[in-house]
């Protein structure tokens, strides 16, 4: 589109286009348009700076939407709130460590106060980063500002200390948790339950389980899962069954490929071949590719 078309097109119509343009998520587009737009002396506003951070981000683009807010400060836009937490929760989901801790630094510099939901990508961007130590001292810090303290940031961190595997130290932590006044939801039993199951210690996951339970908590089919597999690695094949069933009752569960392969193969592999044929049609009936060859094979015949 030529300068001429971009000036004829009015300042209201031309940066128009241009959000069009990073709504979309045609970023690429938006951004050859932008400087076009500064070129006939139009400028754009915060907001429309902050929805070409939003695709940005989106796009899994978050070192490229931390150079255009170089650019913001530079044409005399301050980035807001709204502009560090998009970035921080793009690096935060790449587990870019480095990058969540760069534009924390870089938020604080520009003397805006972080909020919640900053904790909450920066304490996300440490614990998926491989970063837990750090992430233990920021959250630490956070006793000084109890409104930043929720139970999703418990939750952050809890995750993250059961995905390291020191569980004892992630039951002291969900015990402070209630000390607190915050207490369990579905997620925290899970990331207990998933990690005790990631060890084998299938009894004190089922503890949990019953916990979860009896508060009328429903577990998570993540939680059943790894519960299911746990207990066929374990030899329980009929607890992981009365598990399994259990779940396909429910609308709003269902167990995954891995867990009806983990079921067919416990059964091959303690000799009831039929009983997991049986898995393997109700596989296929639900879509899923039985990676047990034999008794596919078996089941065939």
């Amino acid at each position: 589109m030529s300068m001429v078309v971009f000036a004829s097109l009015g300042r209201r119509n031309s940066l128009g286009i241009f959000y069009k343009l990073c709504r979309h998520g045609h970023v690429i587009d938006g951004l050859k348009f932008y400087p076009e737009i500064n070129k006939i002396g139009q400028n754009v506003d915060l907001v429309t700076c902050n929805e070409l951070v939003s695709v940005l981000c989106k796009k899994g683009k978050p070192r490229q939407a931390e150079l255009f807010v170089e650019h913001m400060v530079r044409m005399k836009l301050t980035p807001d709130i709204t502009t560090f937490n998009c970035i921080i929760n793009s690096f935060a989901e790449k587990g870019d460590s480095l990058g969540v801790l760069s534009i924390y630094d870089k938020m604080v510099q520009q003397l805006i106060r972080p909020n919640k939901y900053t904790y909450h990508g920066l304490l996300r961007g440490l614990c998926s980063g491989g970063n837990l130590d750090e992430a233990k001292k920021v959250f630490a810090a956070l006793h000084s500002a109890p409104s930043a303290v929720d139970r999703i940031t418990y939750n952050i961190l809890l995750q993250g200390i059961c995905s390291s595997g020191n569980l004892e130290d992630a039951l002291k932590f969900c015990d402070d948790m209630v000390e607190k006044n915050i207490f369990p939801d579905t997620h925290t039993y899970t990331f207990l339950i998933a990690g005790f199951c990631q060890k084998g210690s299938v009894v004190p996951a089922i503890i949990l389980f019953q916990k979860m339970m009896e508060k009328a908590l429903f577990p998570s089919n993540v939680a059943y899962n790894c519960l299911i597999q746990t207990l066929i690695k374990d030899g329980q094949l009929k607890a992981a069954s009365f598990l399994f069933w259990e779940i396909m009752k429910k609308d709003n569960l269902a167990p995954d490929s891995t867990v009806f392969n983990t079921m067919v193969d416990g059964y091959a592999g303690c000799g009831e071949i039929e009983k997991a044929e049986k898995f393997v049609s109700l596989m296929k009936k639900k879509g899923f590719t039985p990676a047990n060859k034999h008794v596919t094979d078996a089941a065939l015949d």
